[in-house]
């Protein structure tokens, strides 16, 4: 299935050309990361630390996002549904962090 994800973004990474390739290769590296991580061994360690610690980065960011949220709102420059949304937001990011680090 990974392997799938993978082969699409290099097709789709081909046909788009460069101007988007950065993010092509983002998301690639990402998806590598996951399969690395599906399939340990001693050649794959670095892969899945680097993985780790980009989901550990990712979610420290989430946090910083959602205190800053928060201090807005209590400073009053954004109202409590502004808040919610972007809480939301965070929340289904965070989400899919954990699970794709599980």
């Amino acid at each position: 299935m990974i392997e799938a994800a993978v082969s699409h973004l290099e097709d789709a990474k081909v046909r788009d050309g460069e101007e988007s390739g950065d993010l092509y290769e983002d998301l690639t590296l990402h998806y590598r990361q996951r399969l690395a991580s599906l399939q340990p061994g001693e050649e794959n360690q670095d892969e899945m630390a680097d993985h780790d610690r980009y989901v550990e980065l990712s979610l420290e960011t989430l946090r910083i996002e959602r205190h800053t949220a928060i201090r807005l709102r209590n400073e009053g420059r954004i109202n409590d549904e502004v808040l919610r949304r972007i809480e939301r937001e965070l929340d289904l990011s965070e989400s899919r962090l954990v699970i794709a680090h599980d």
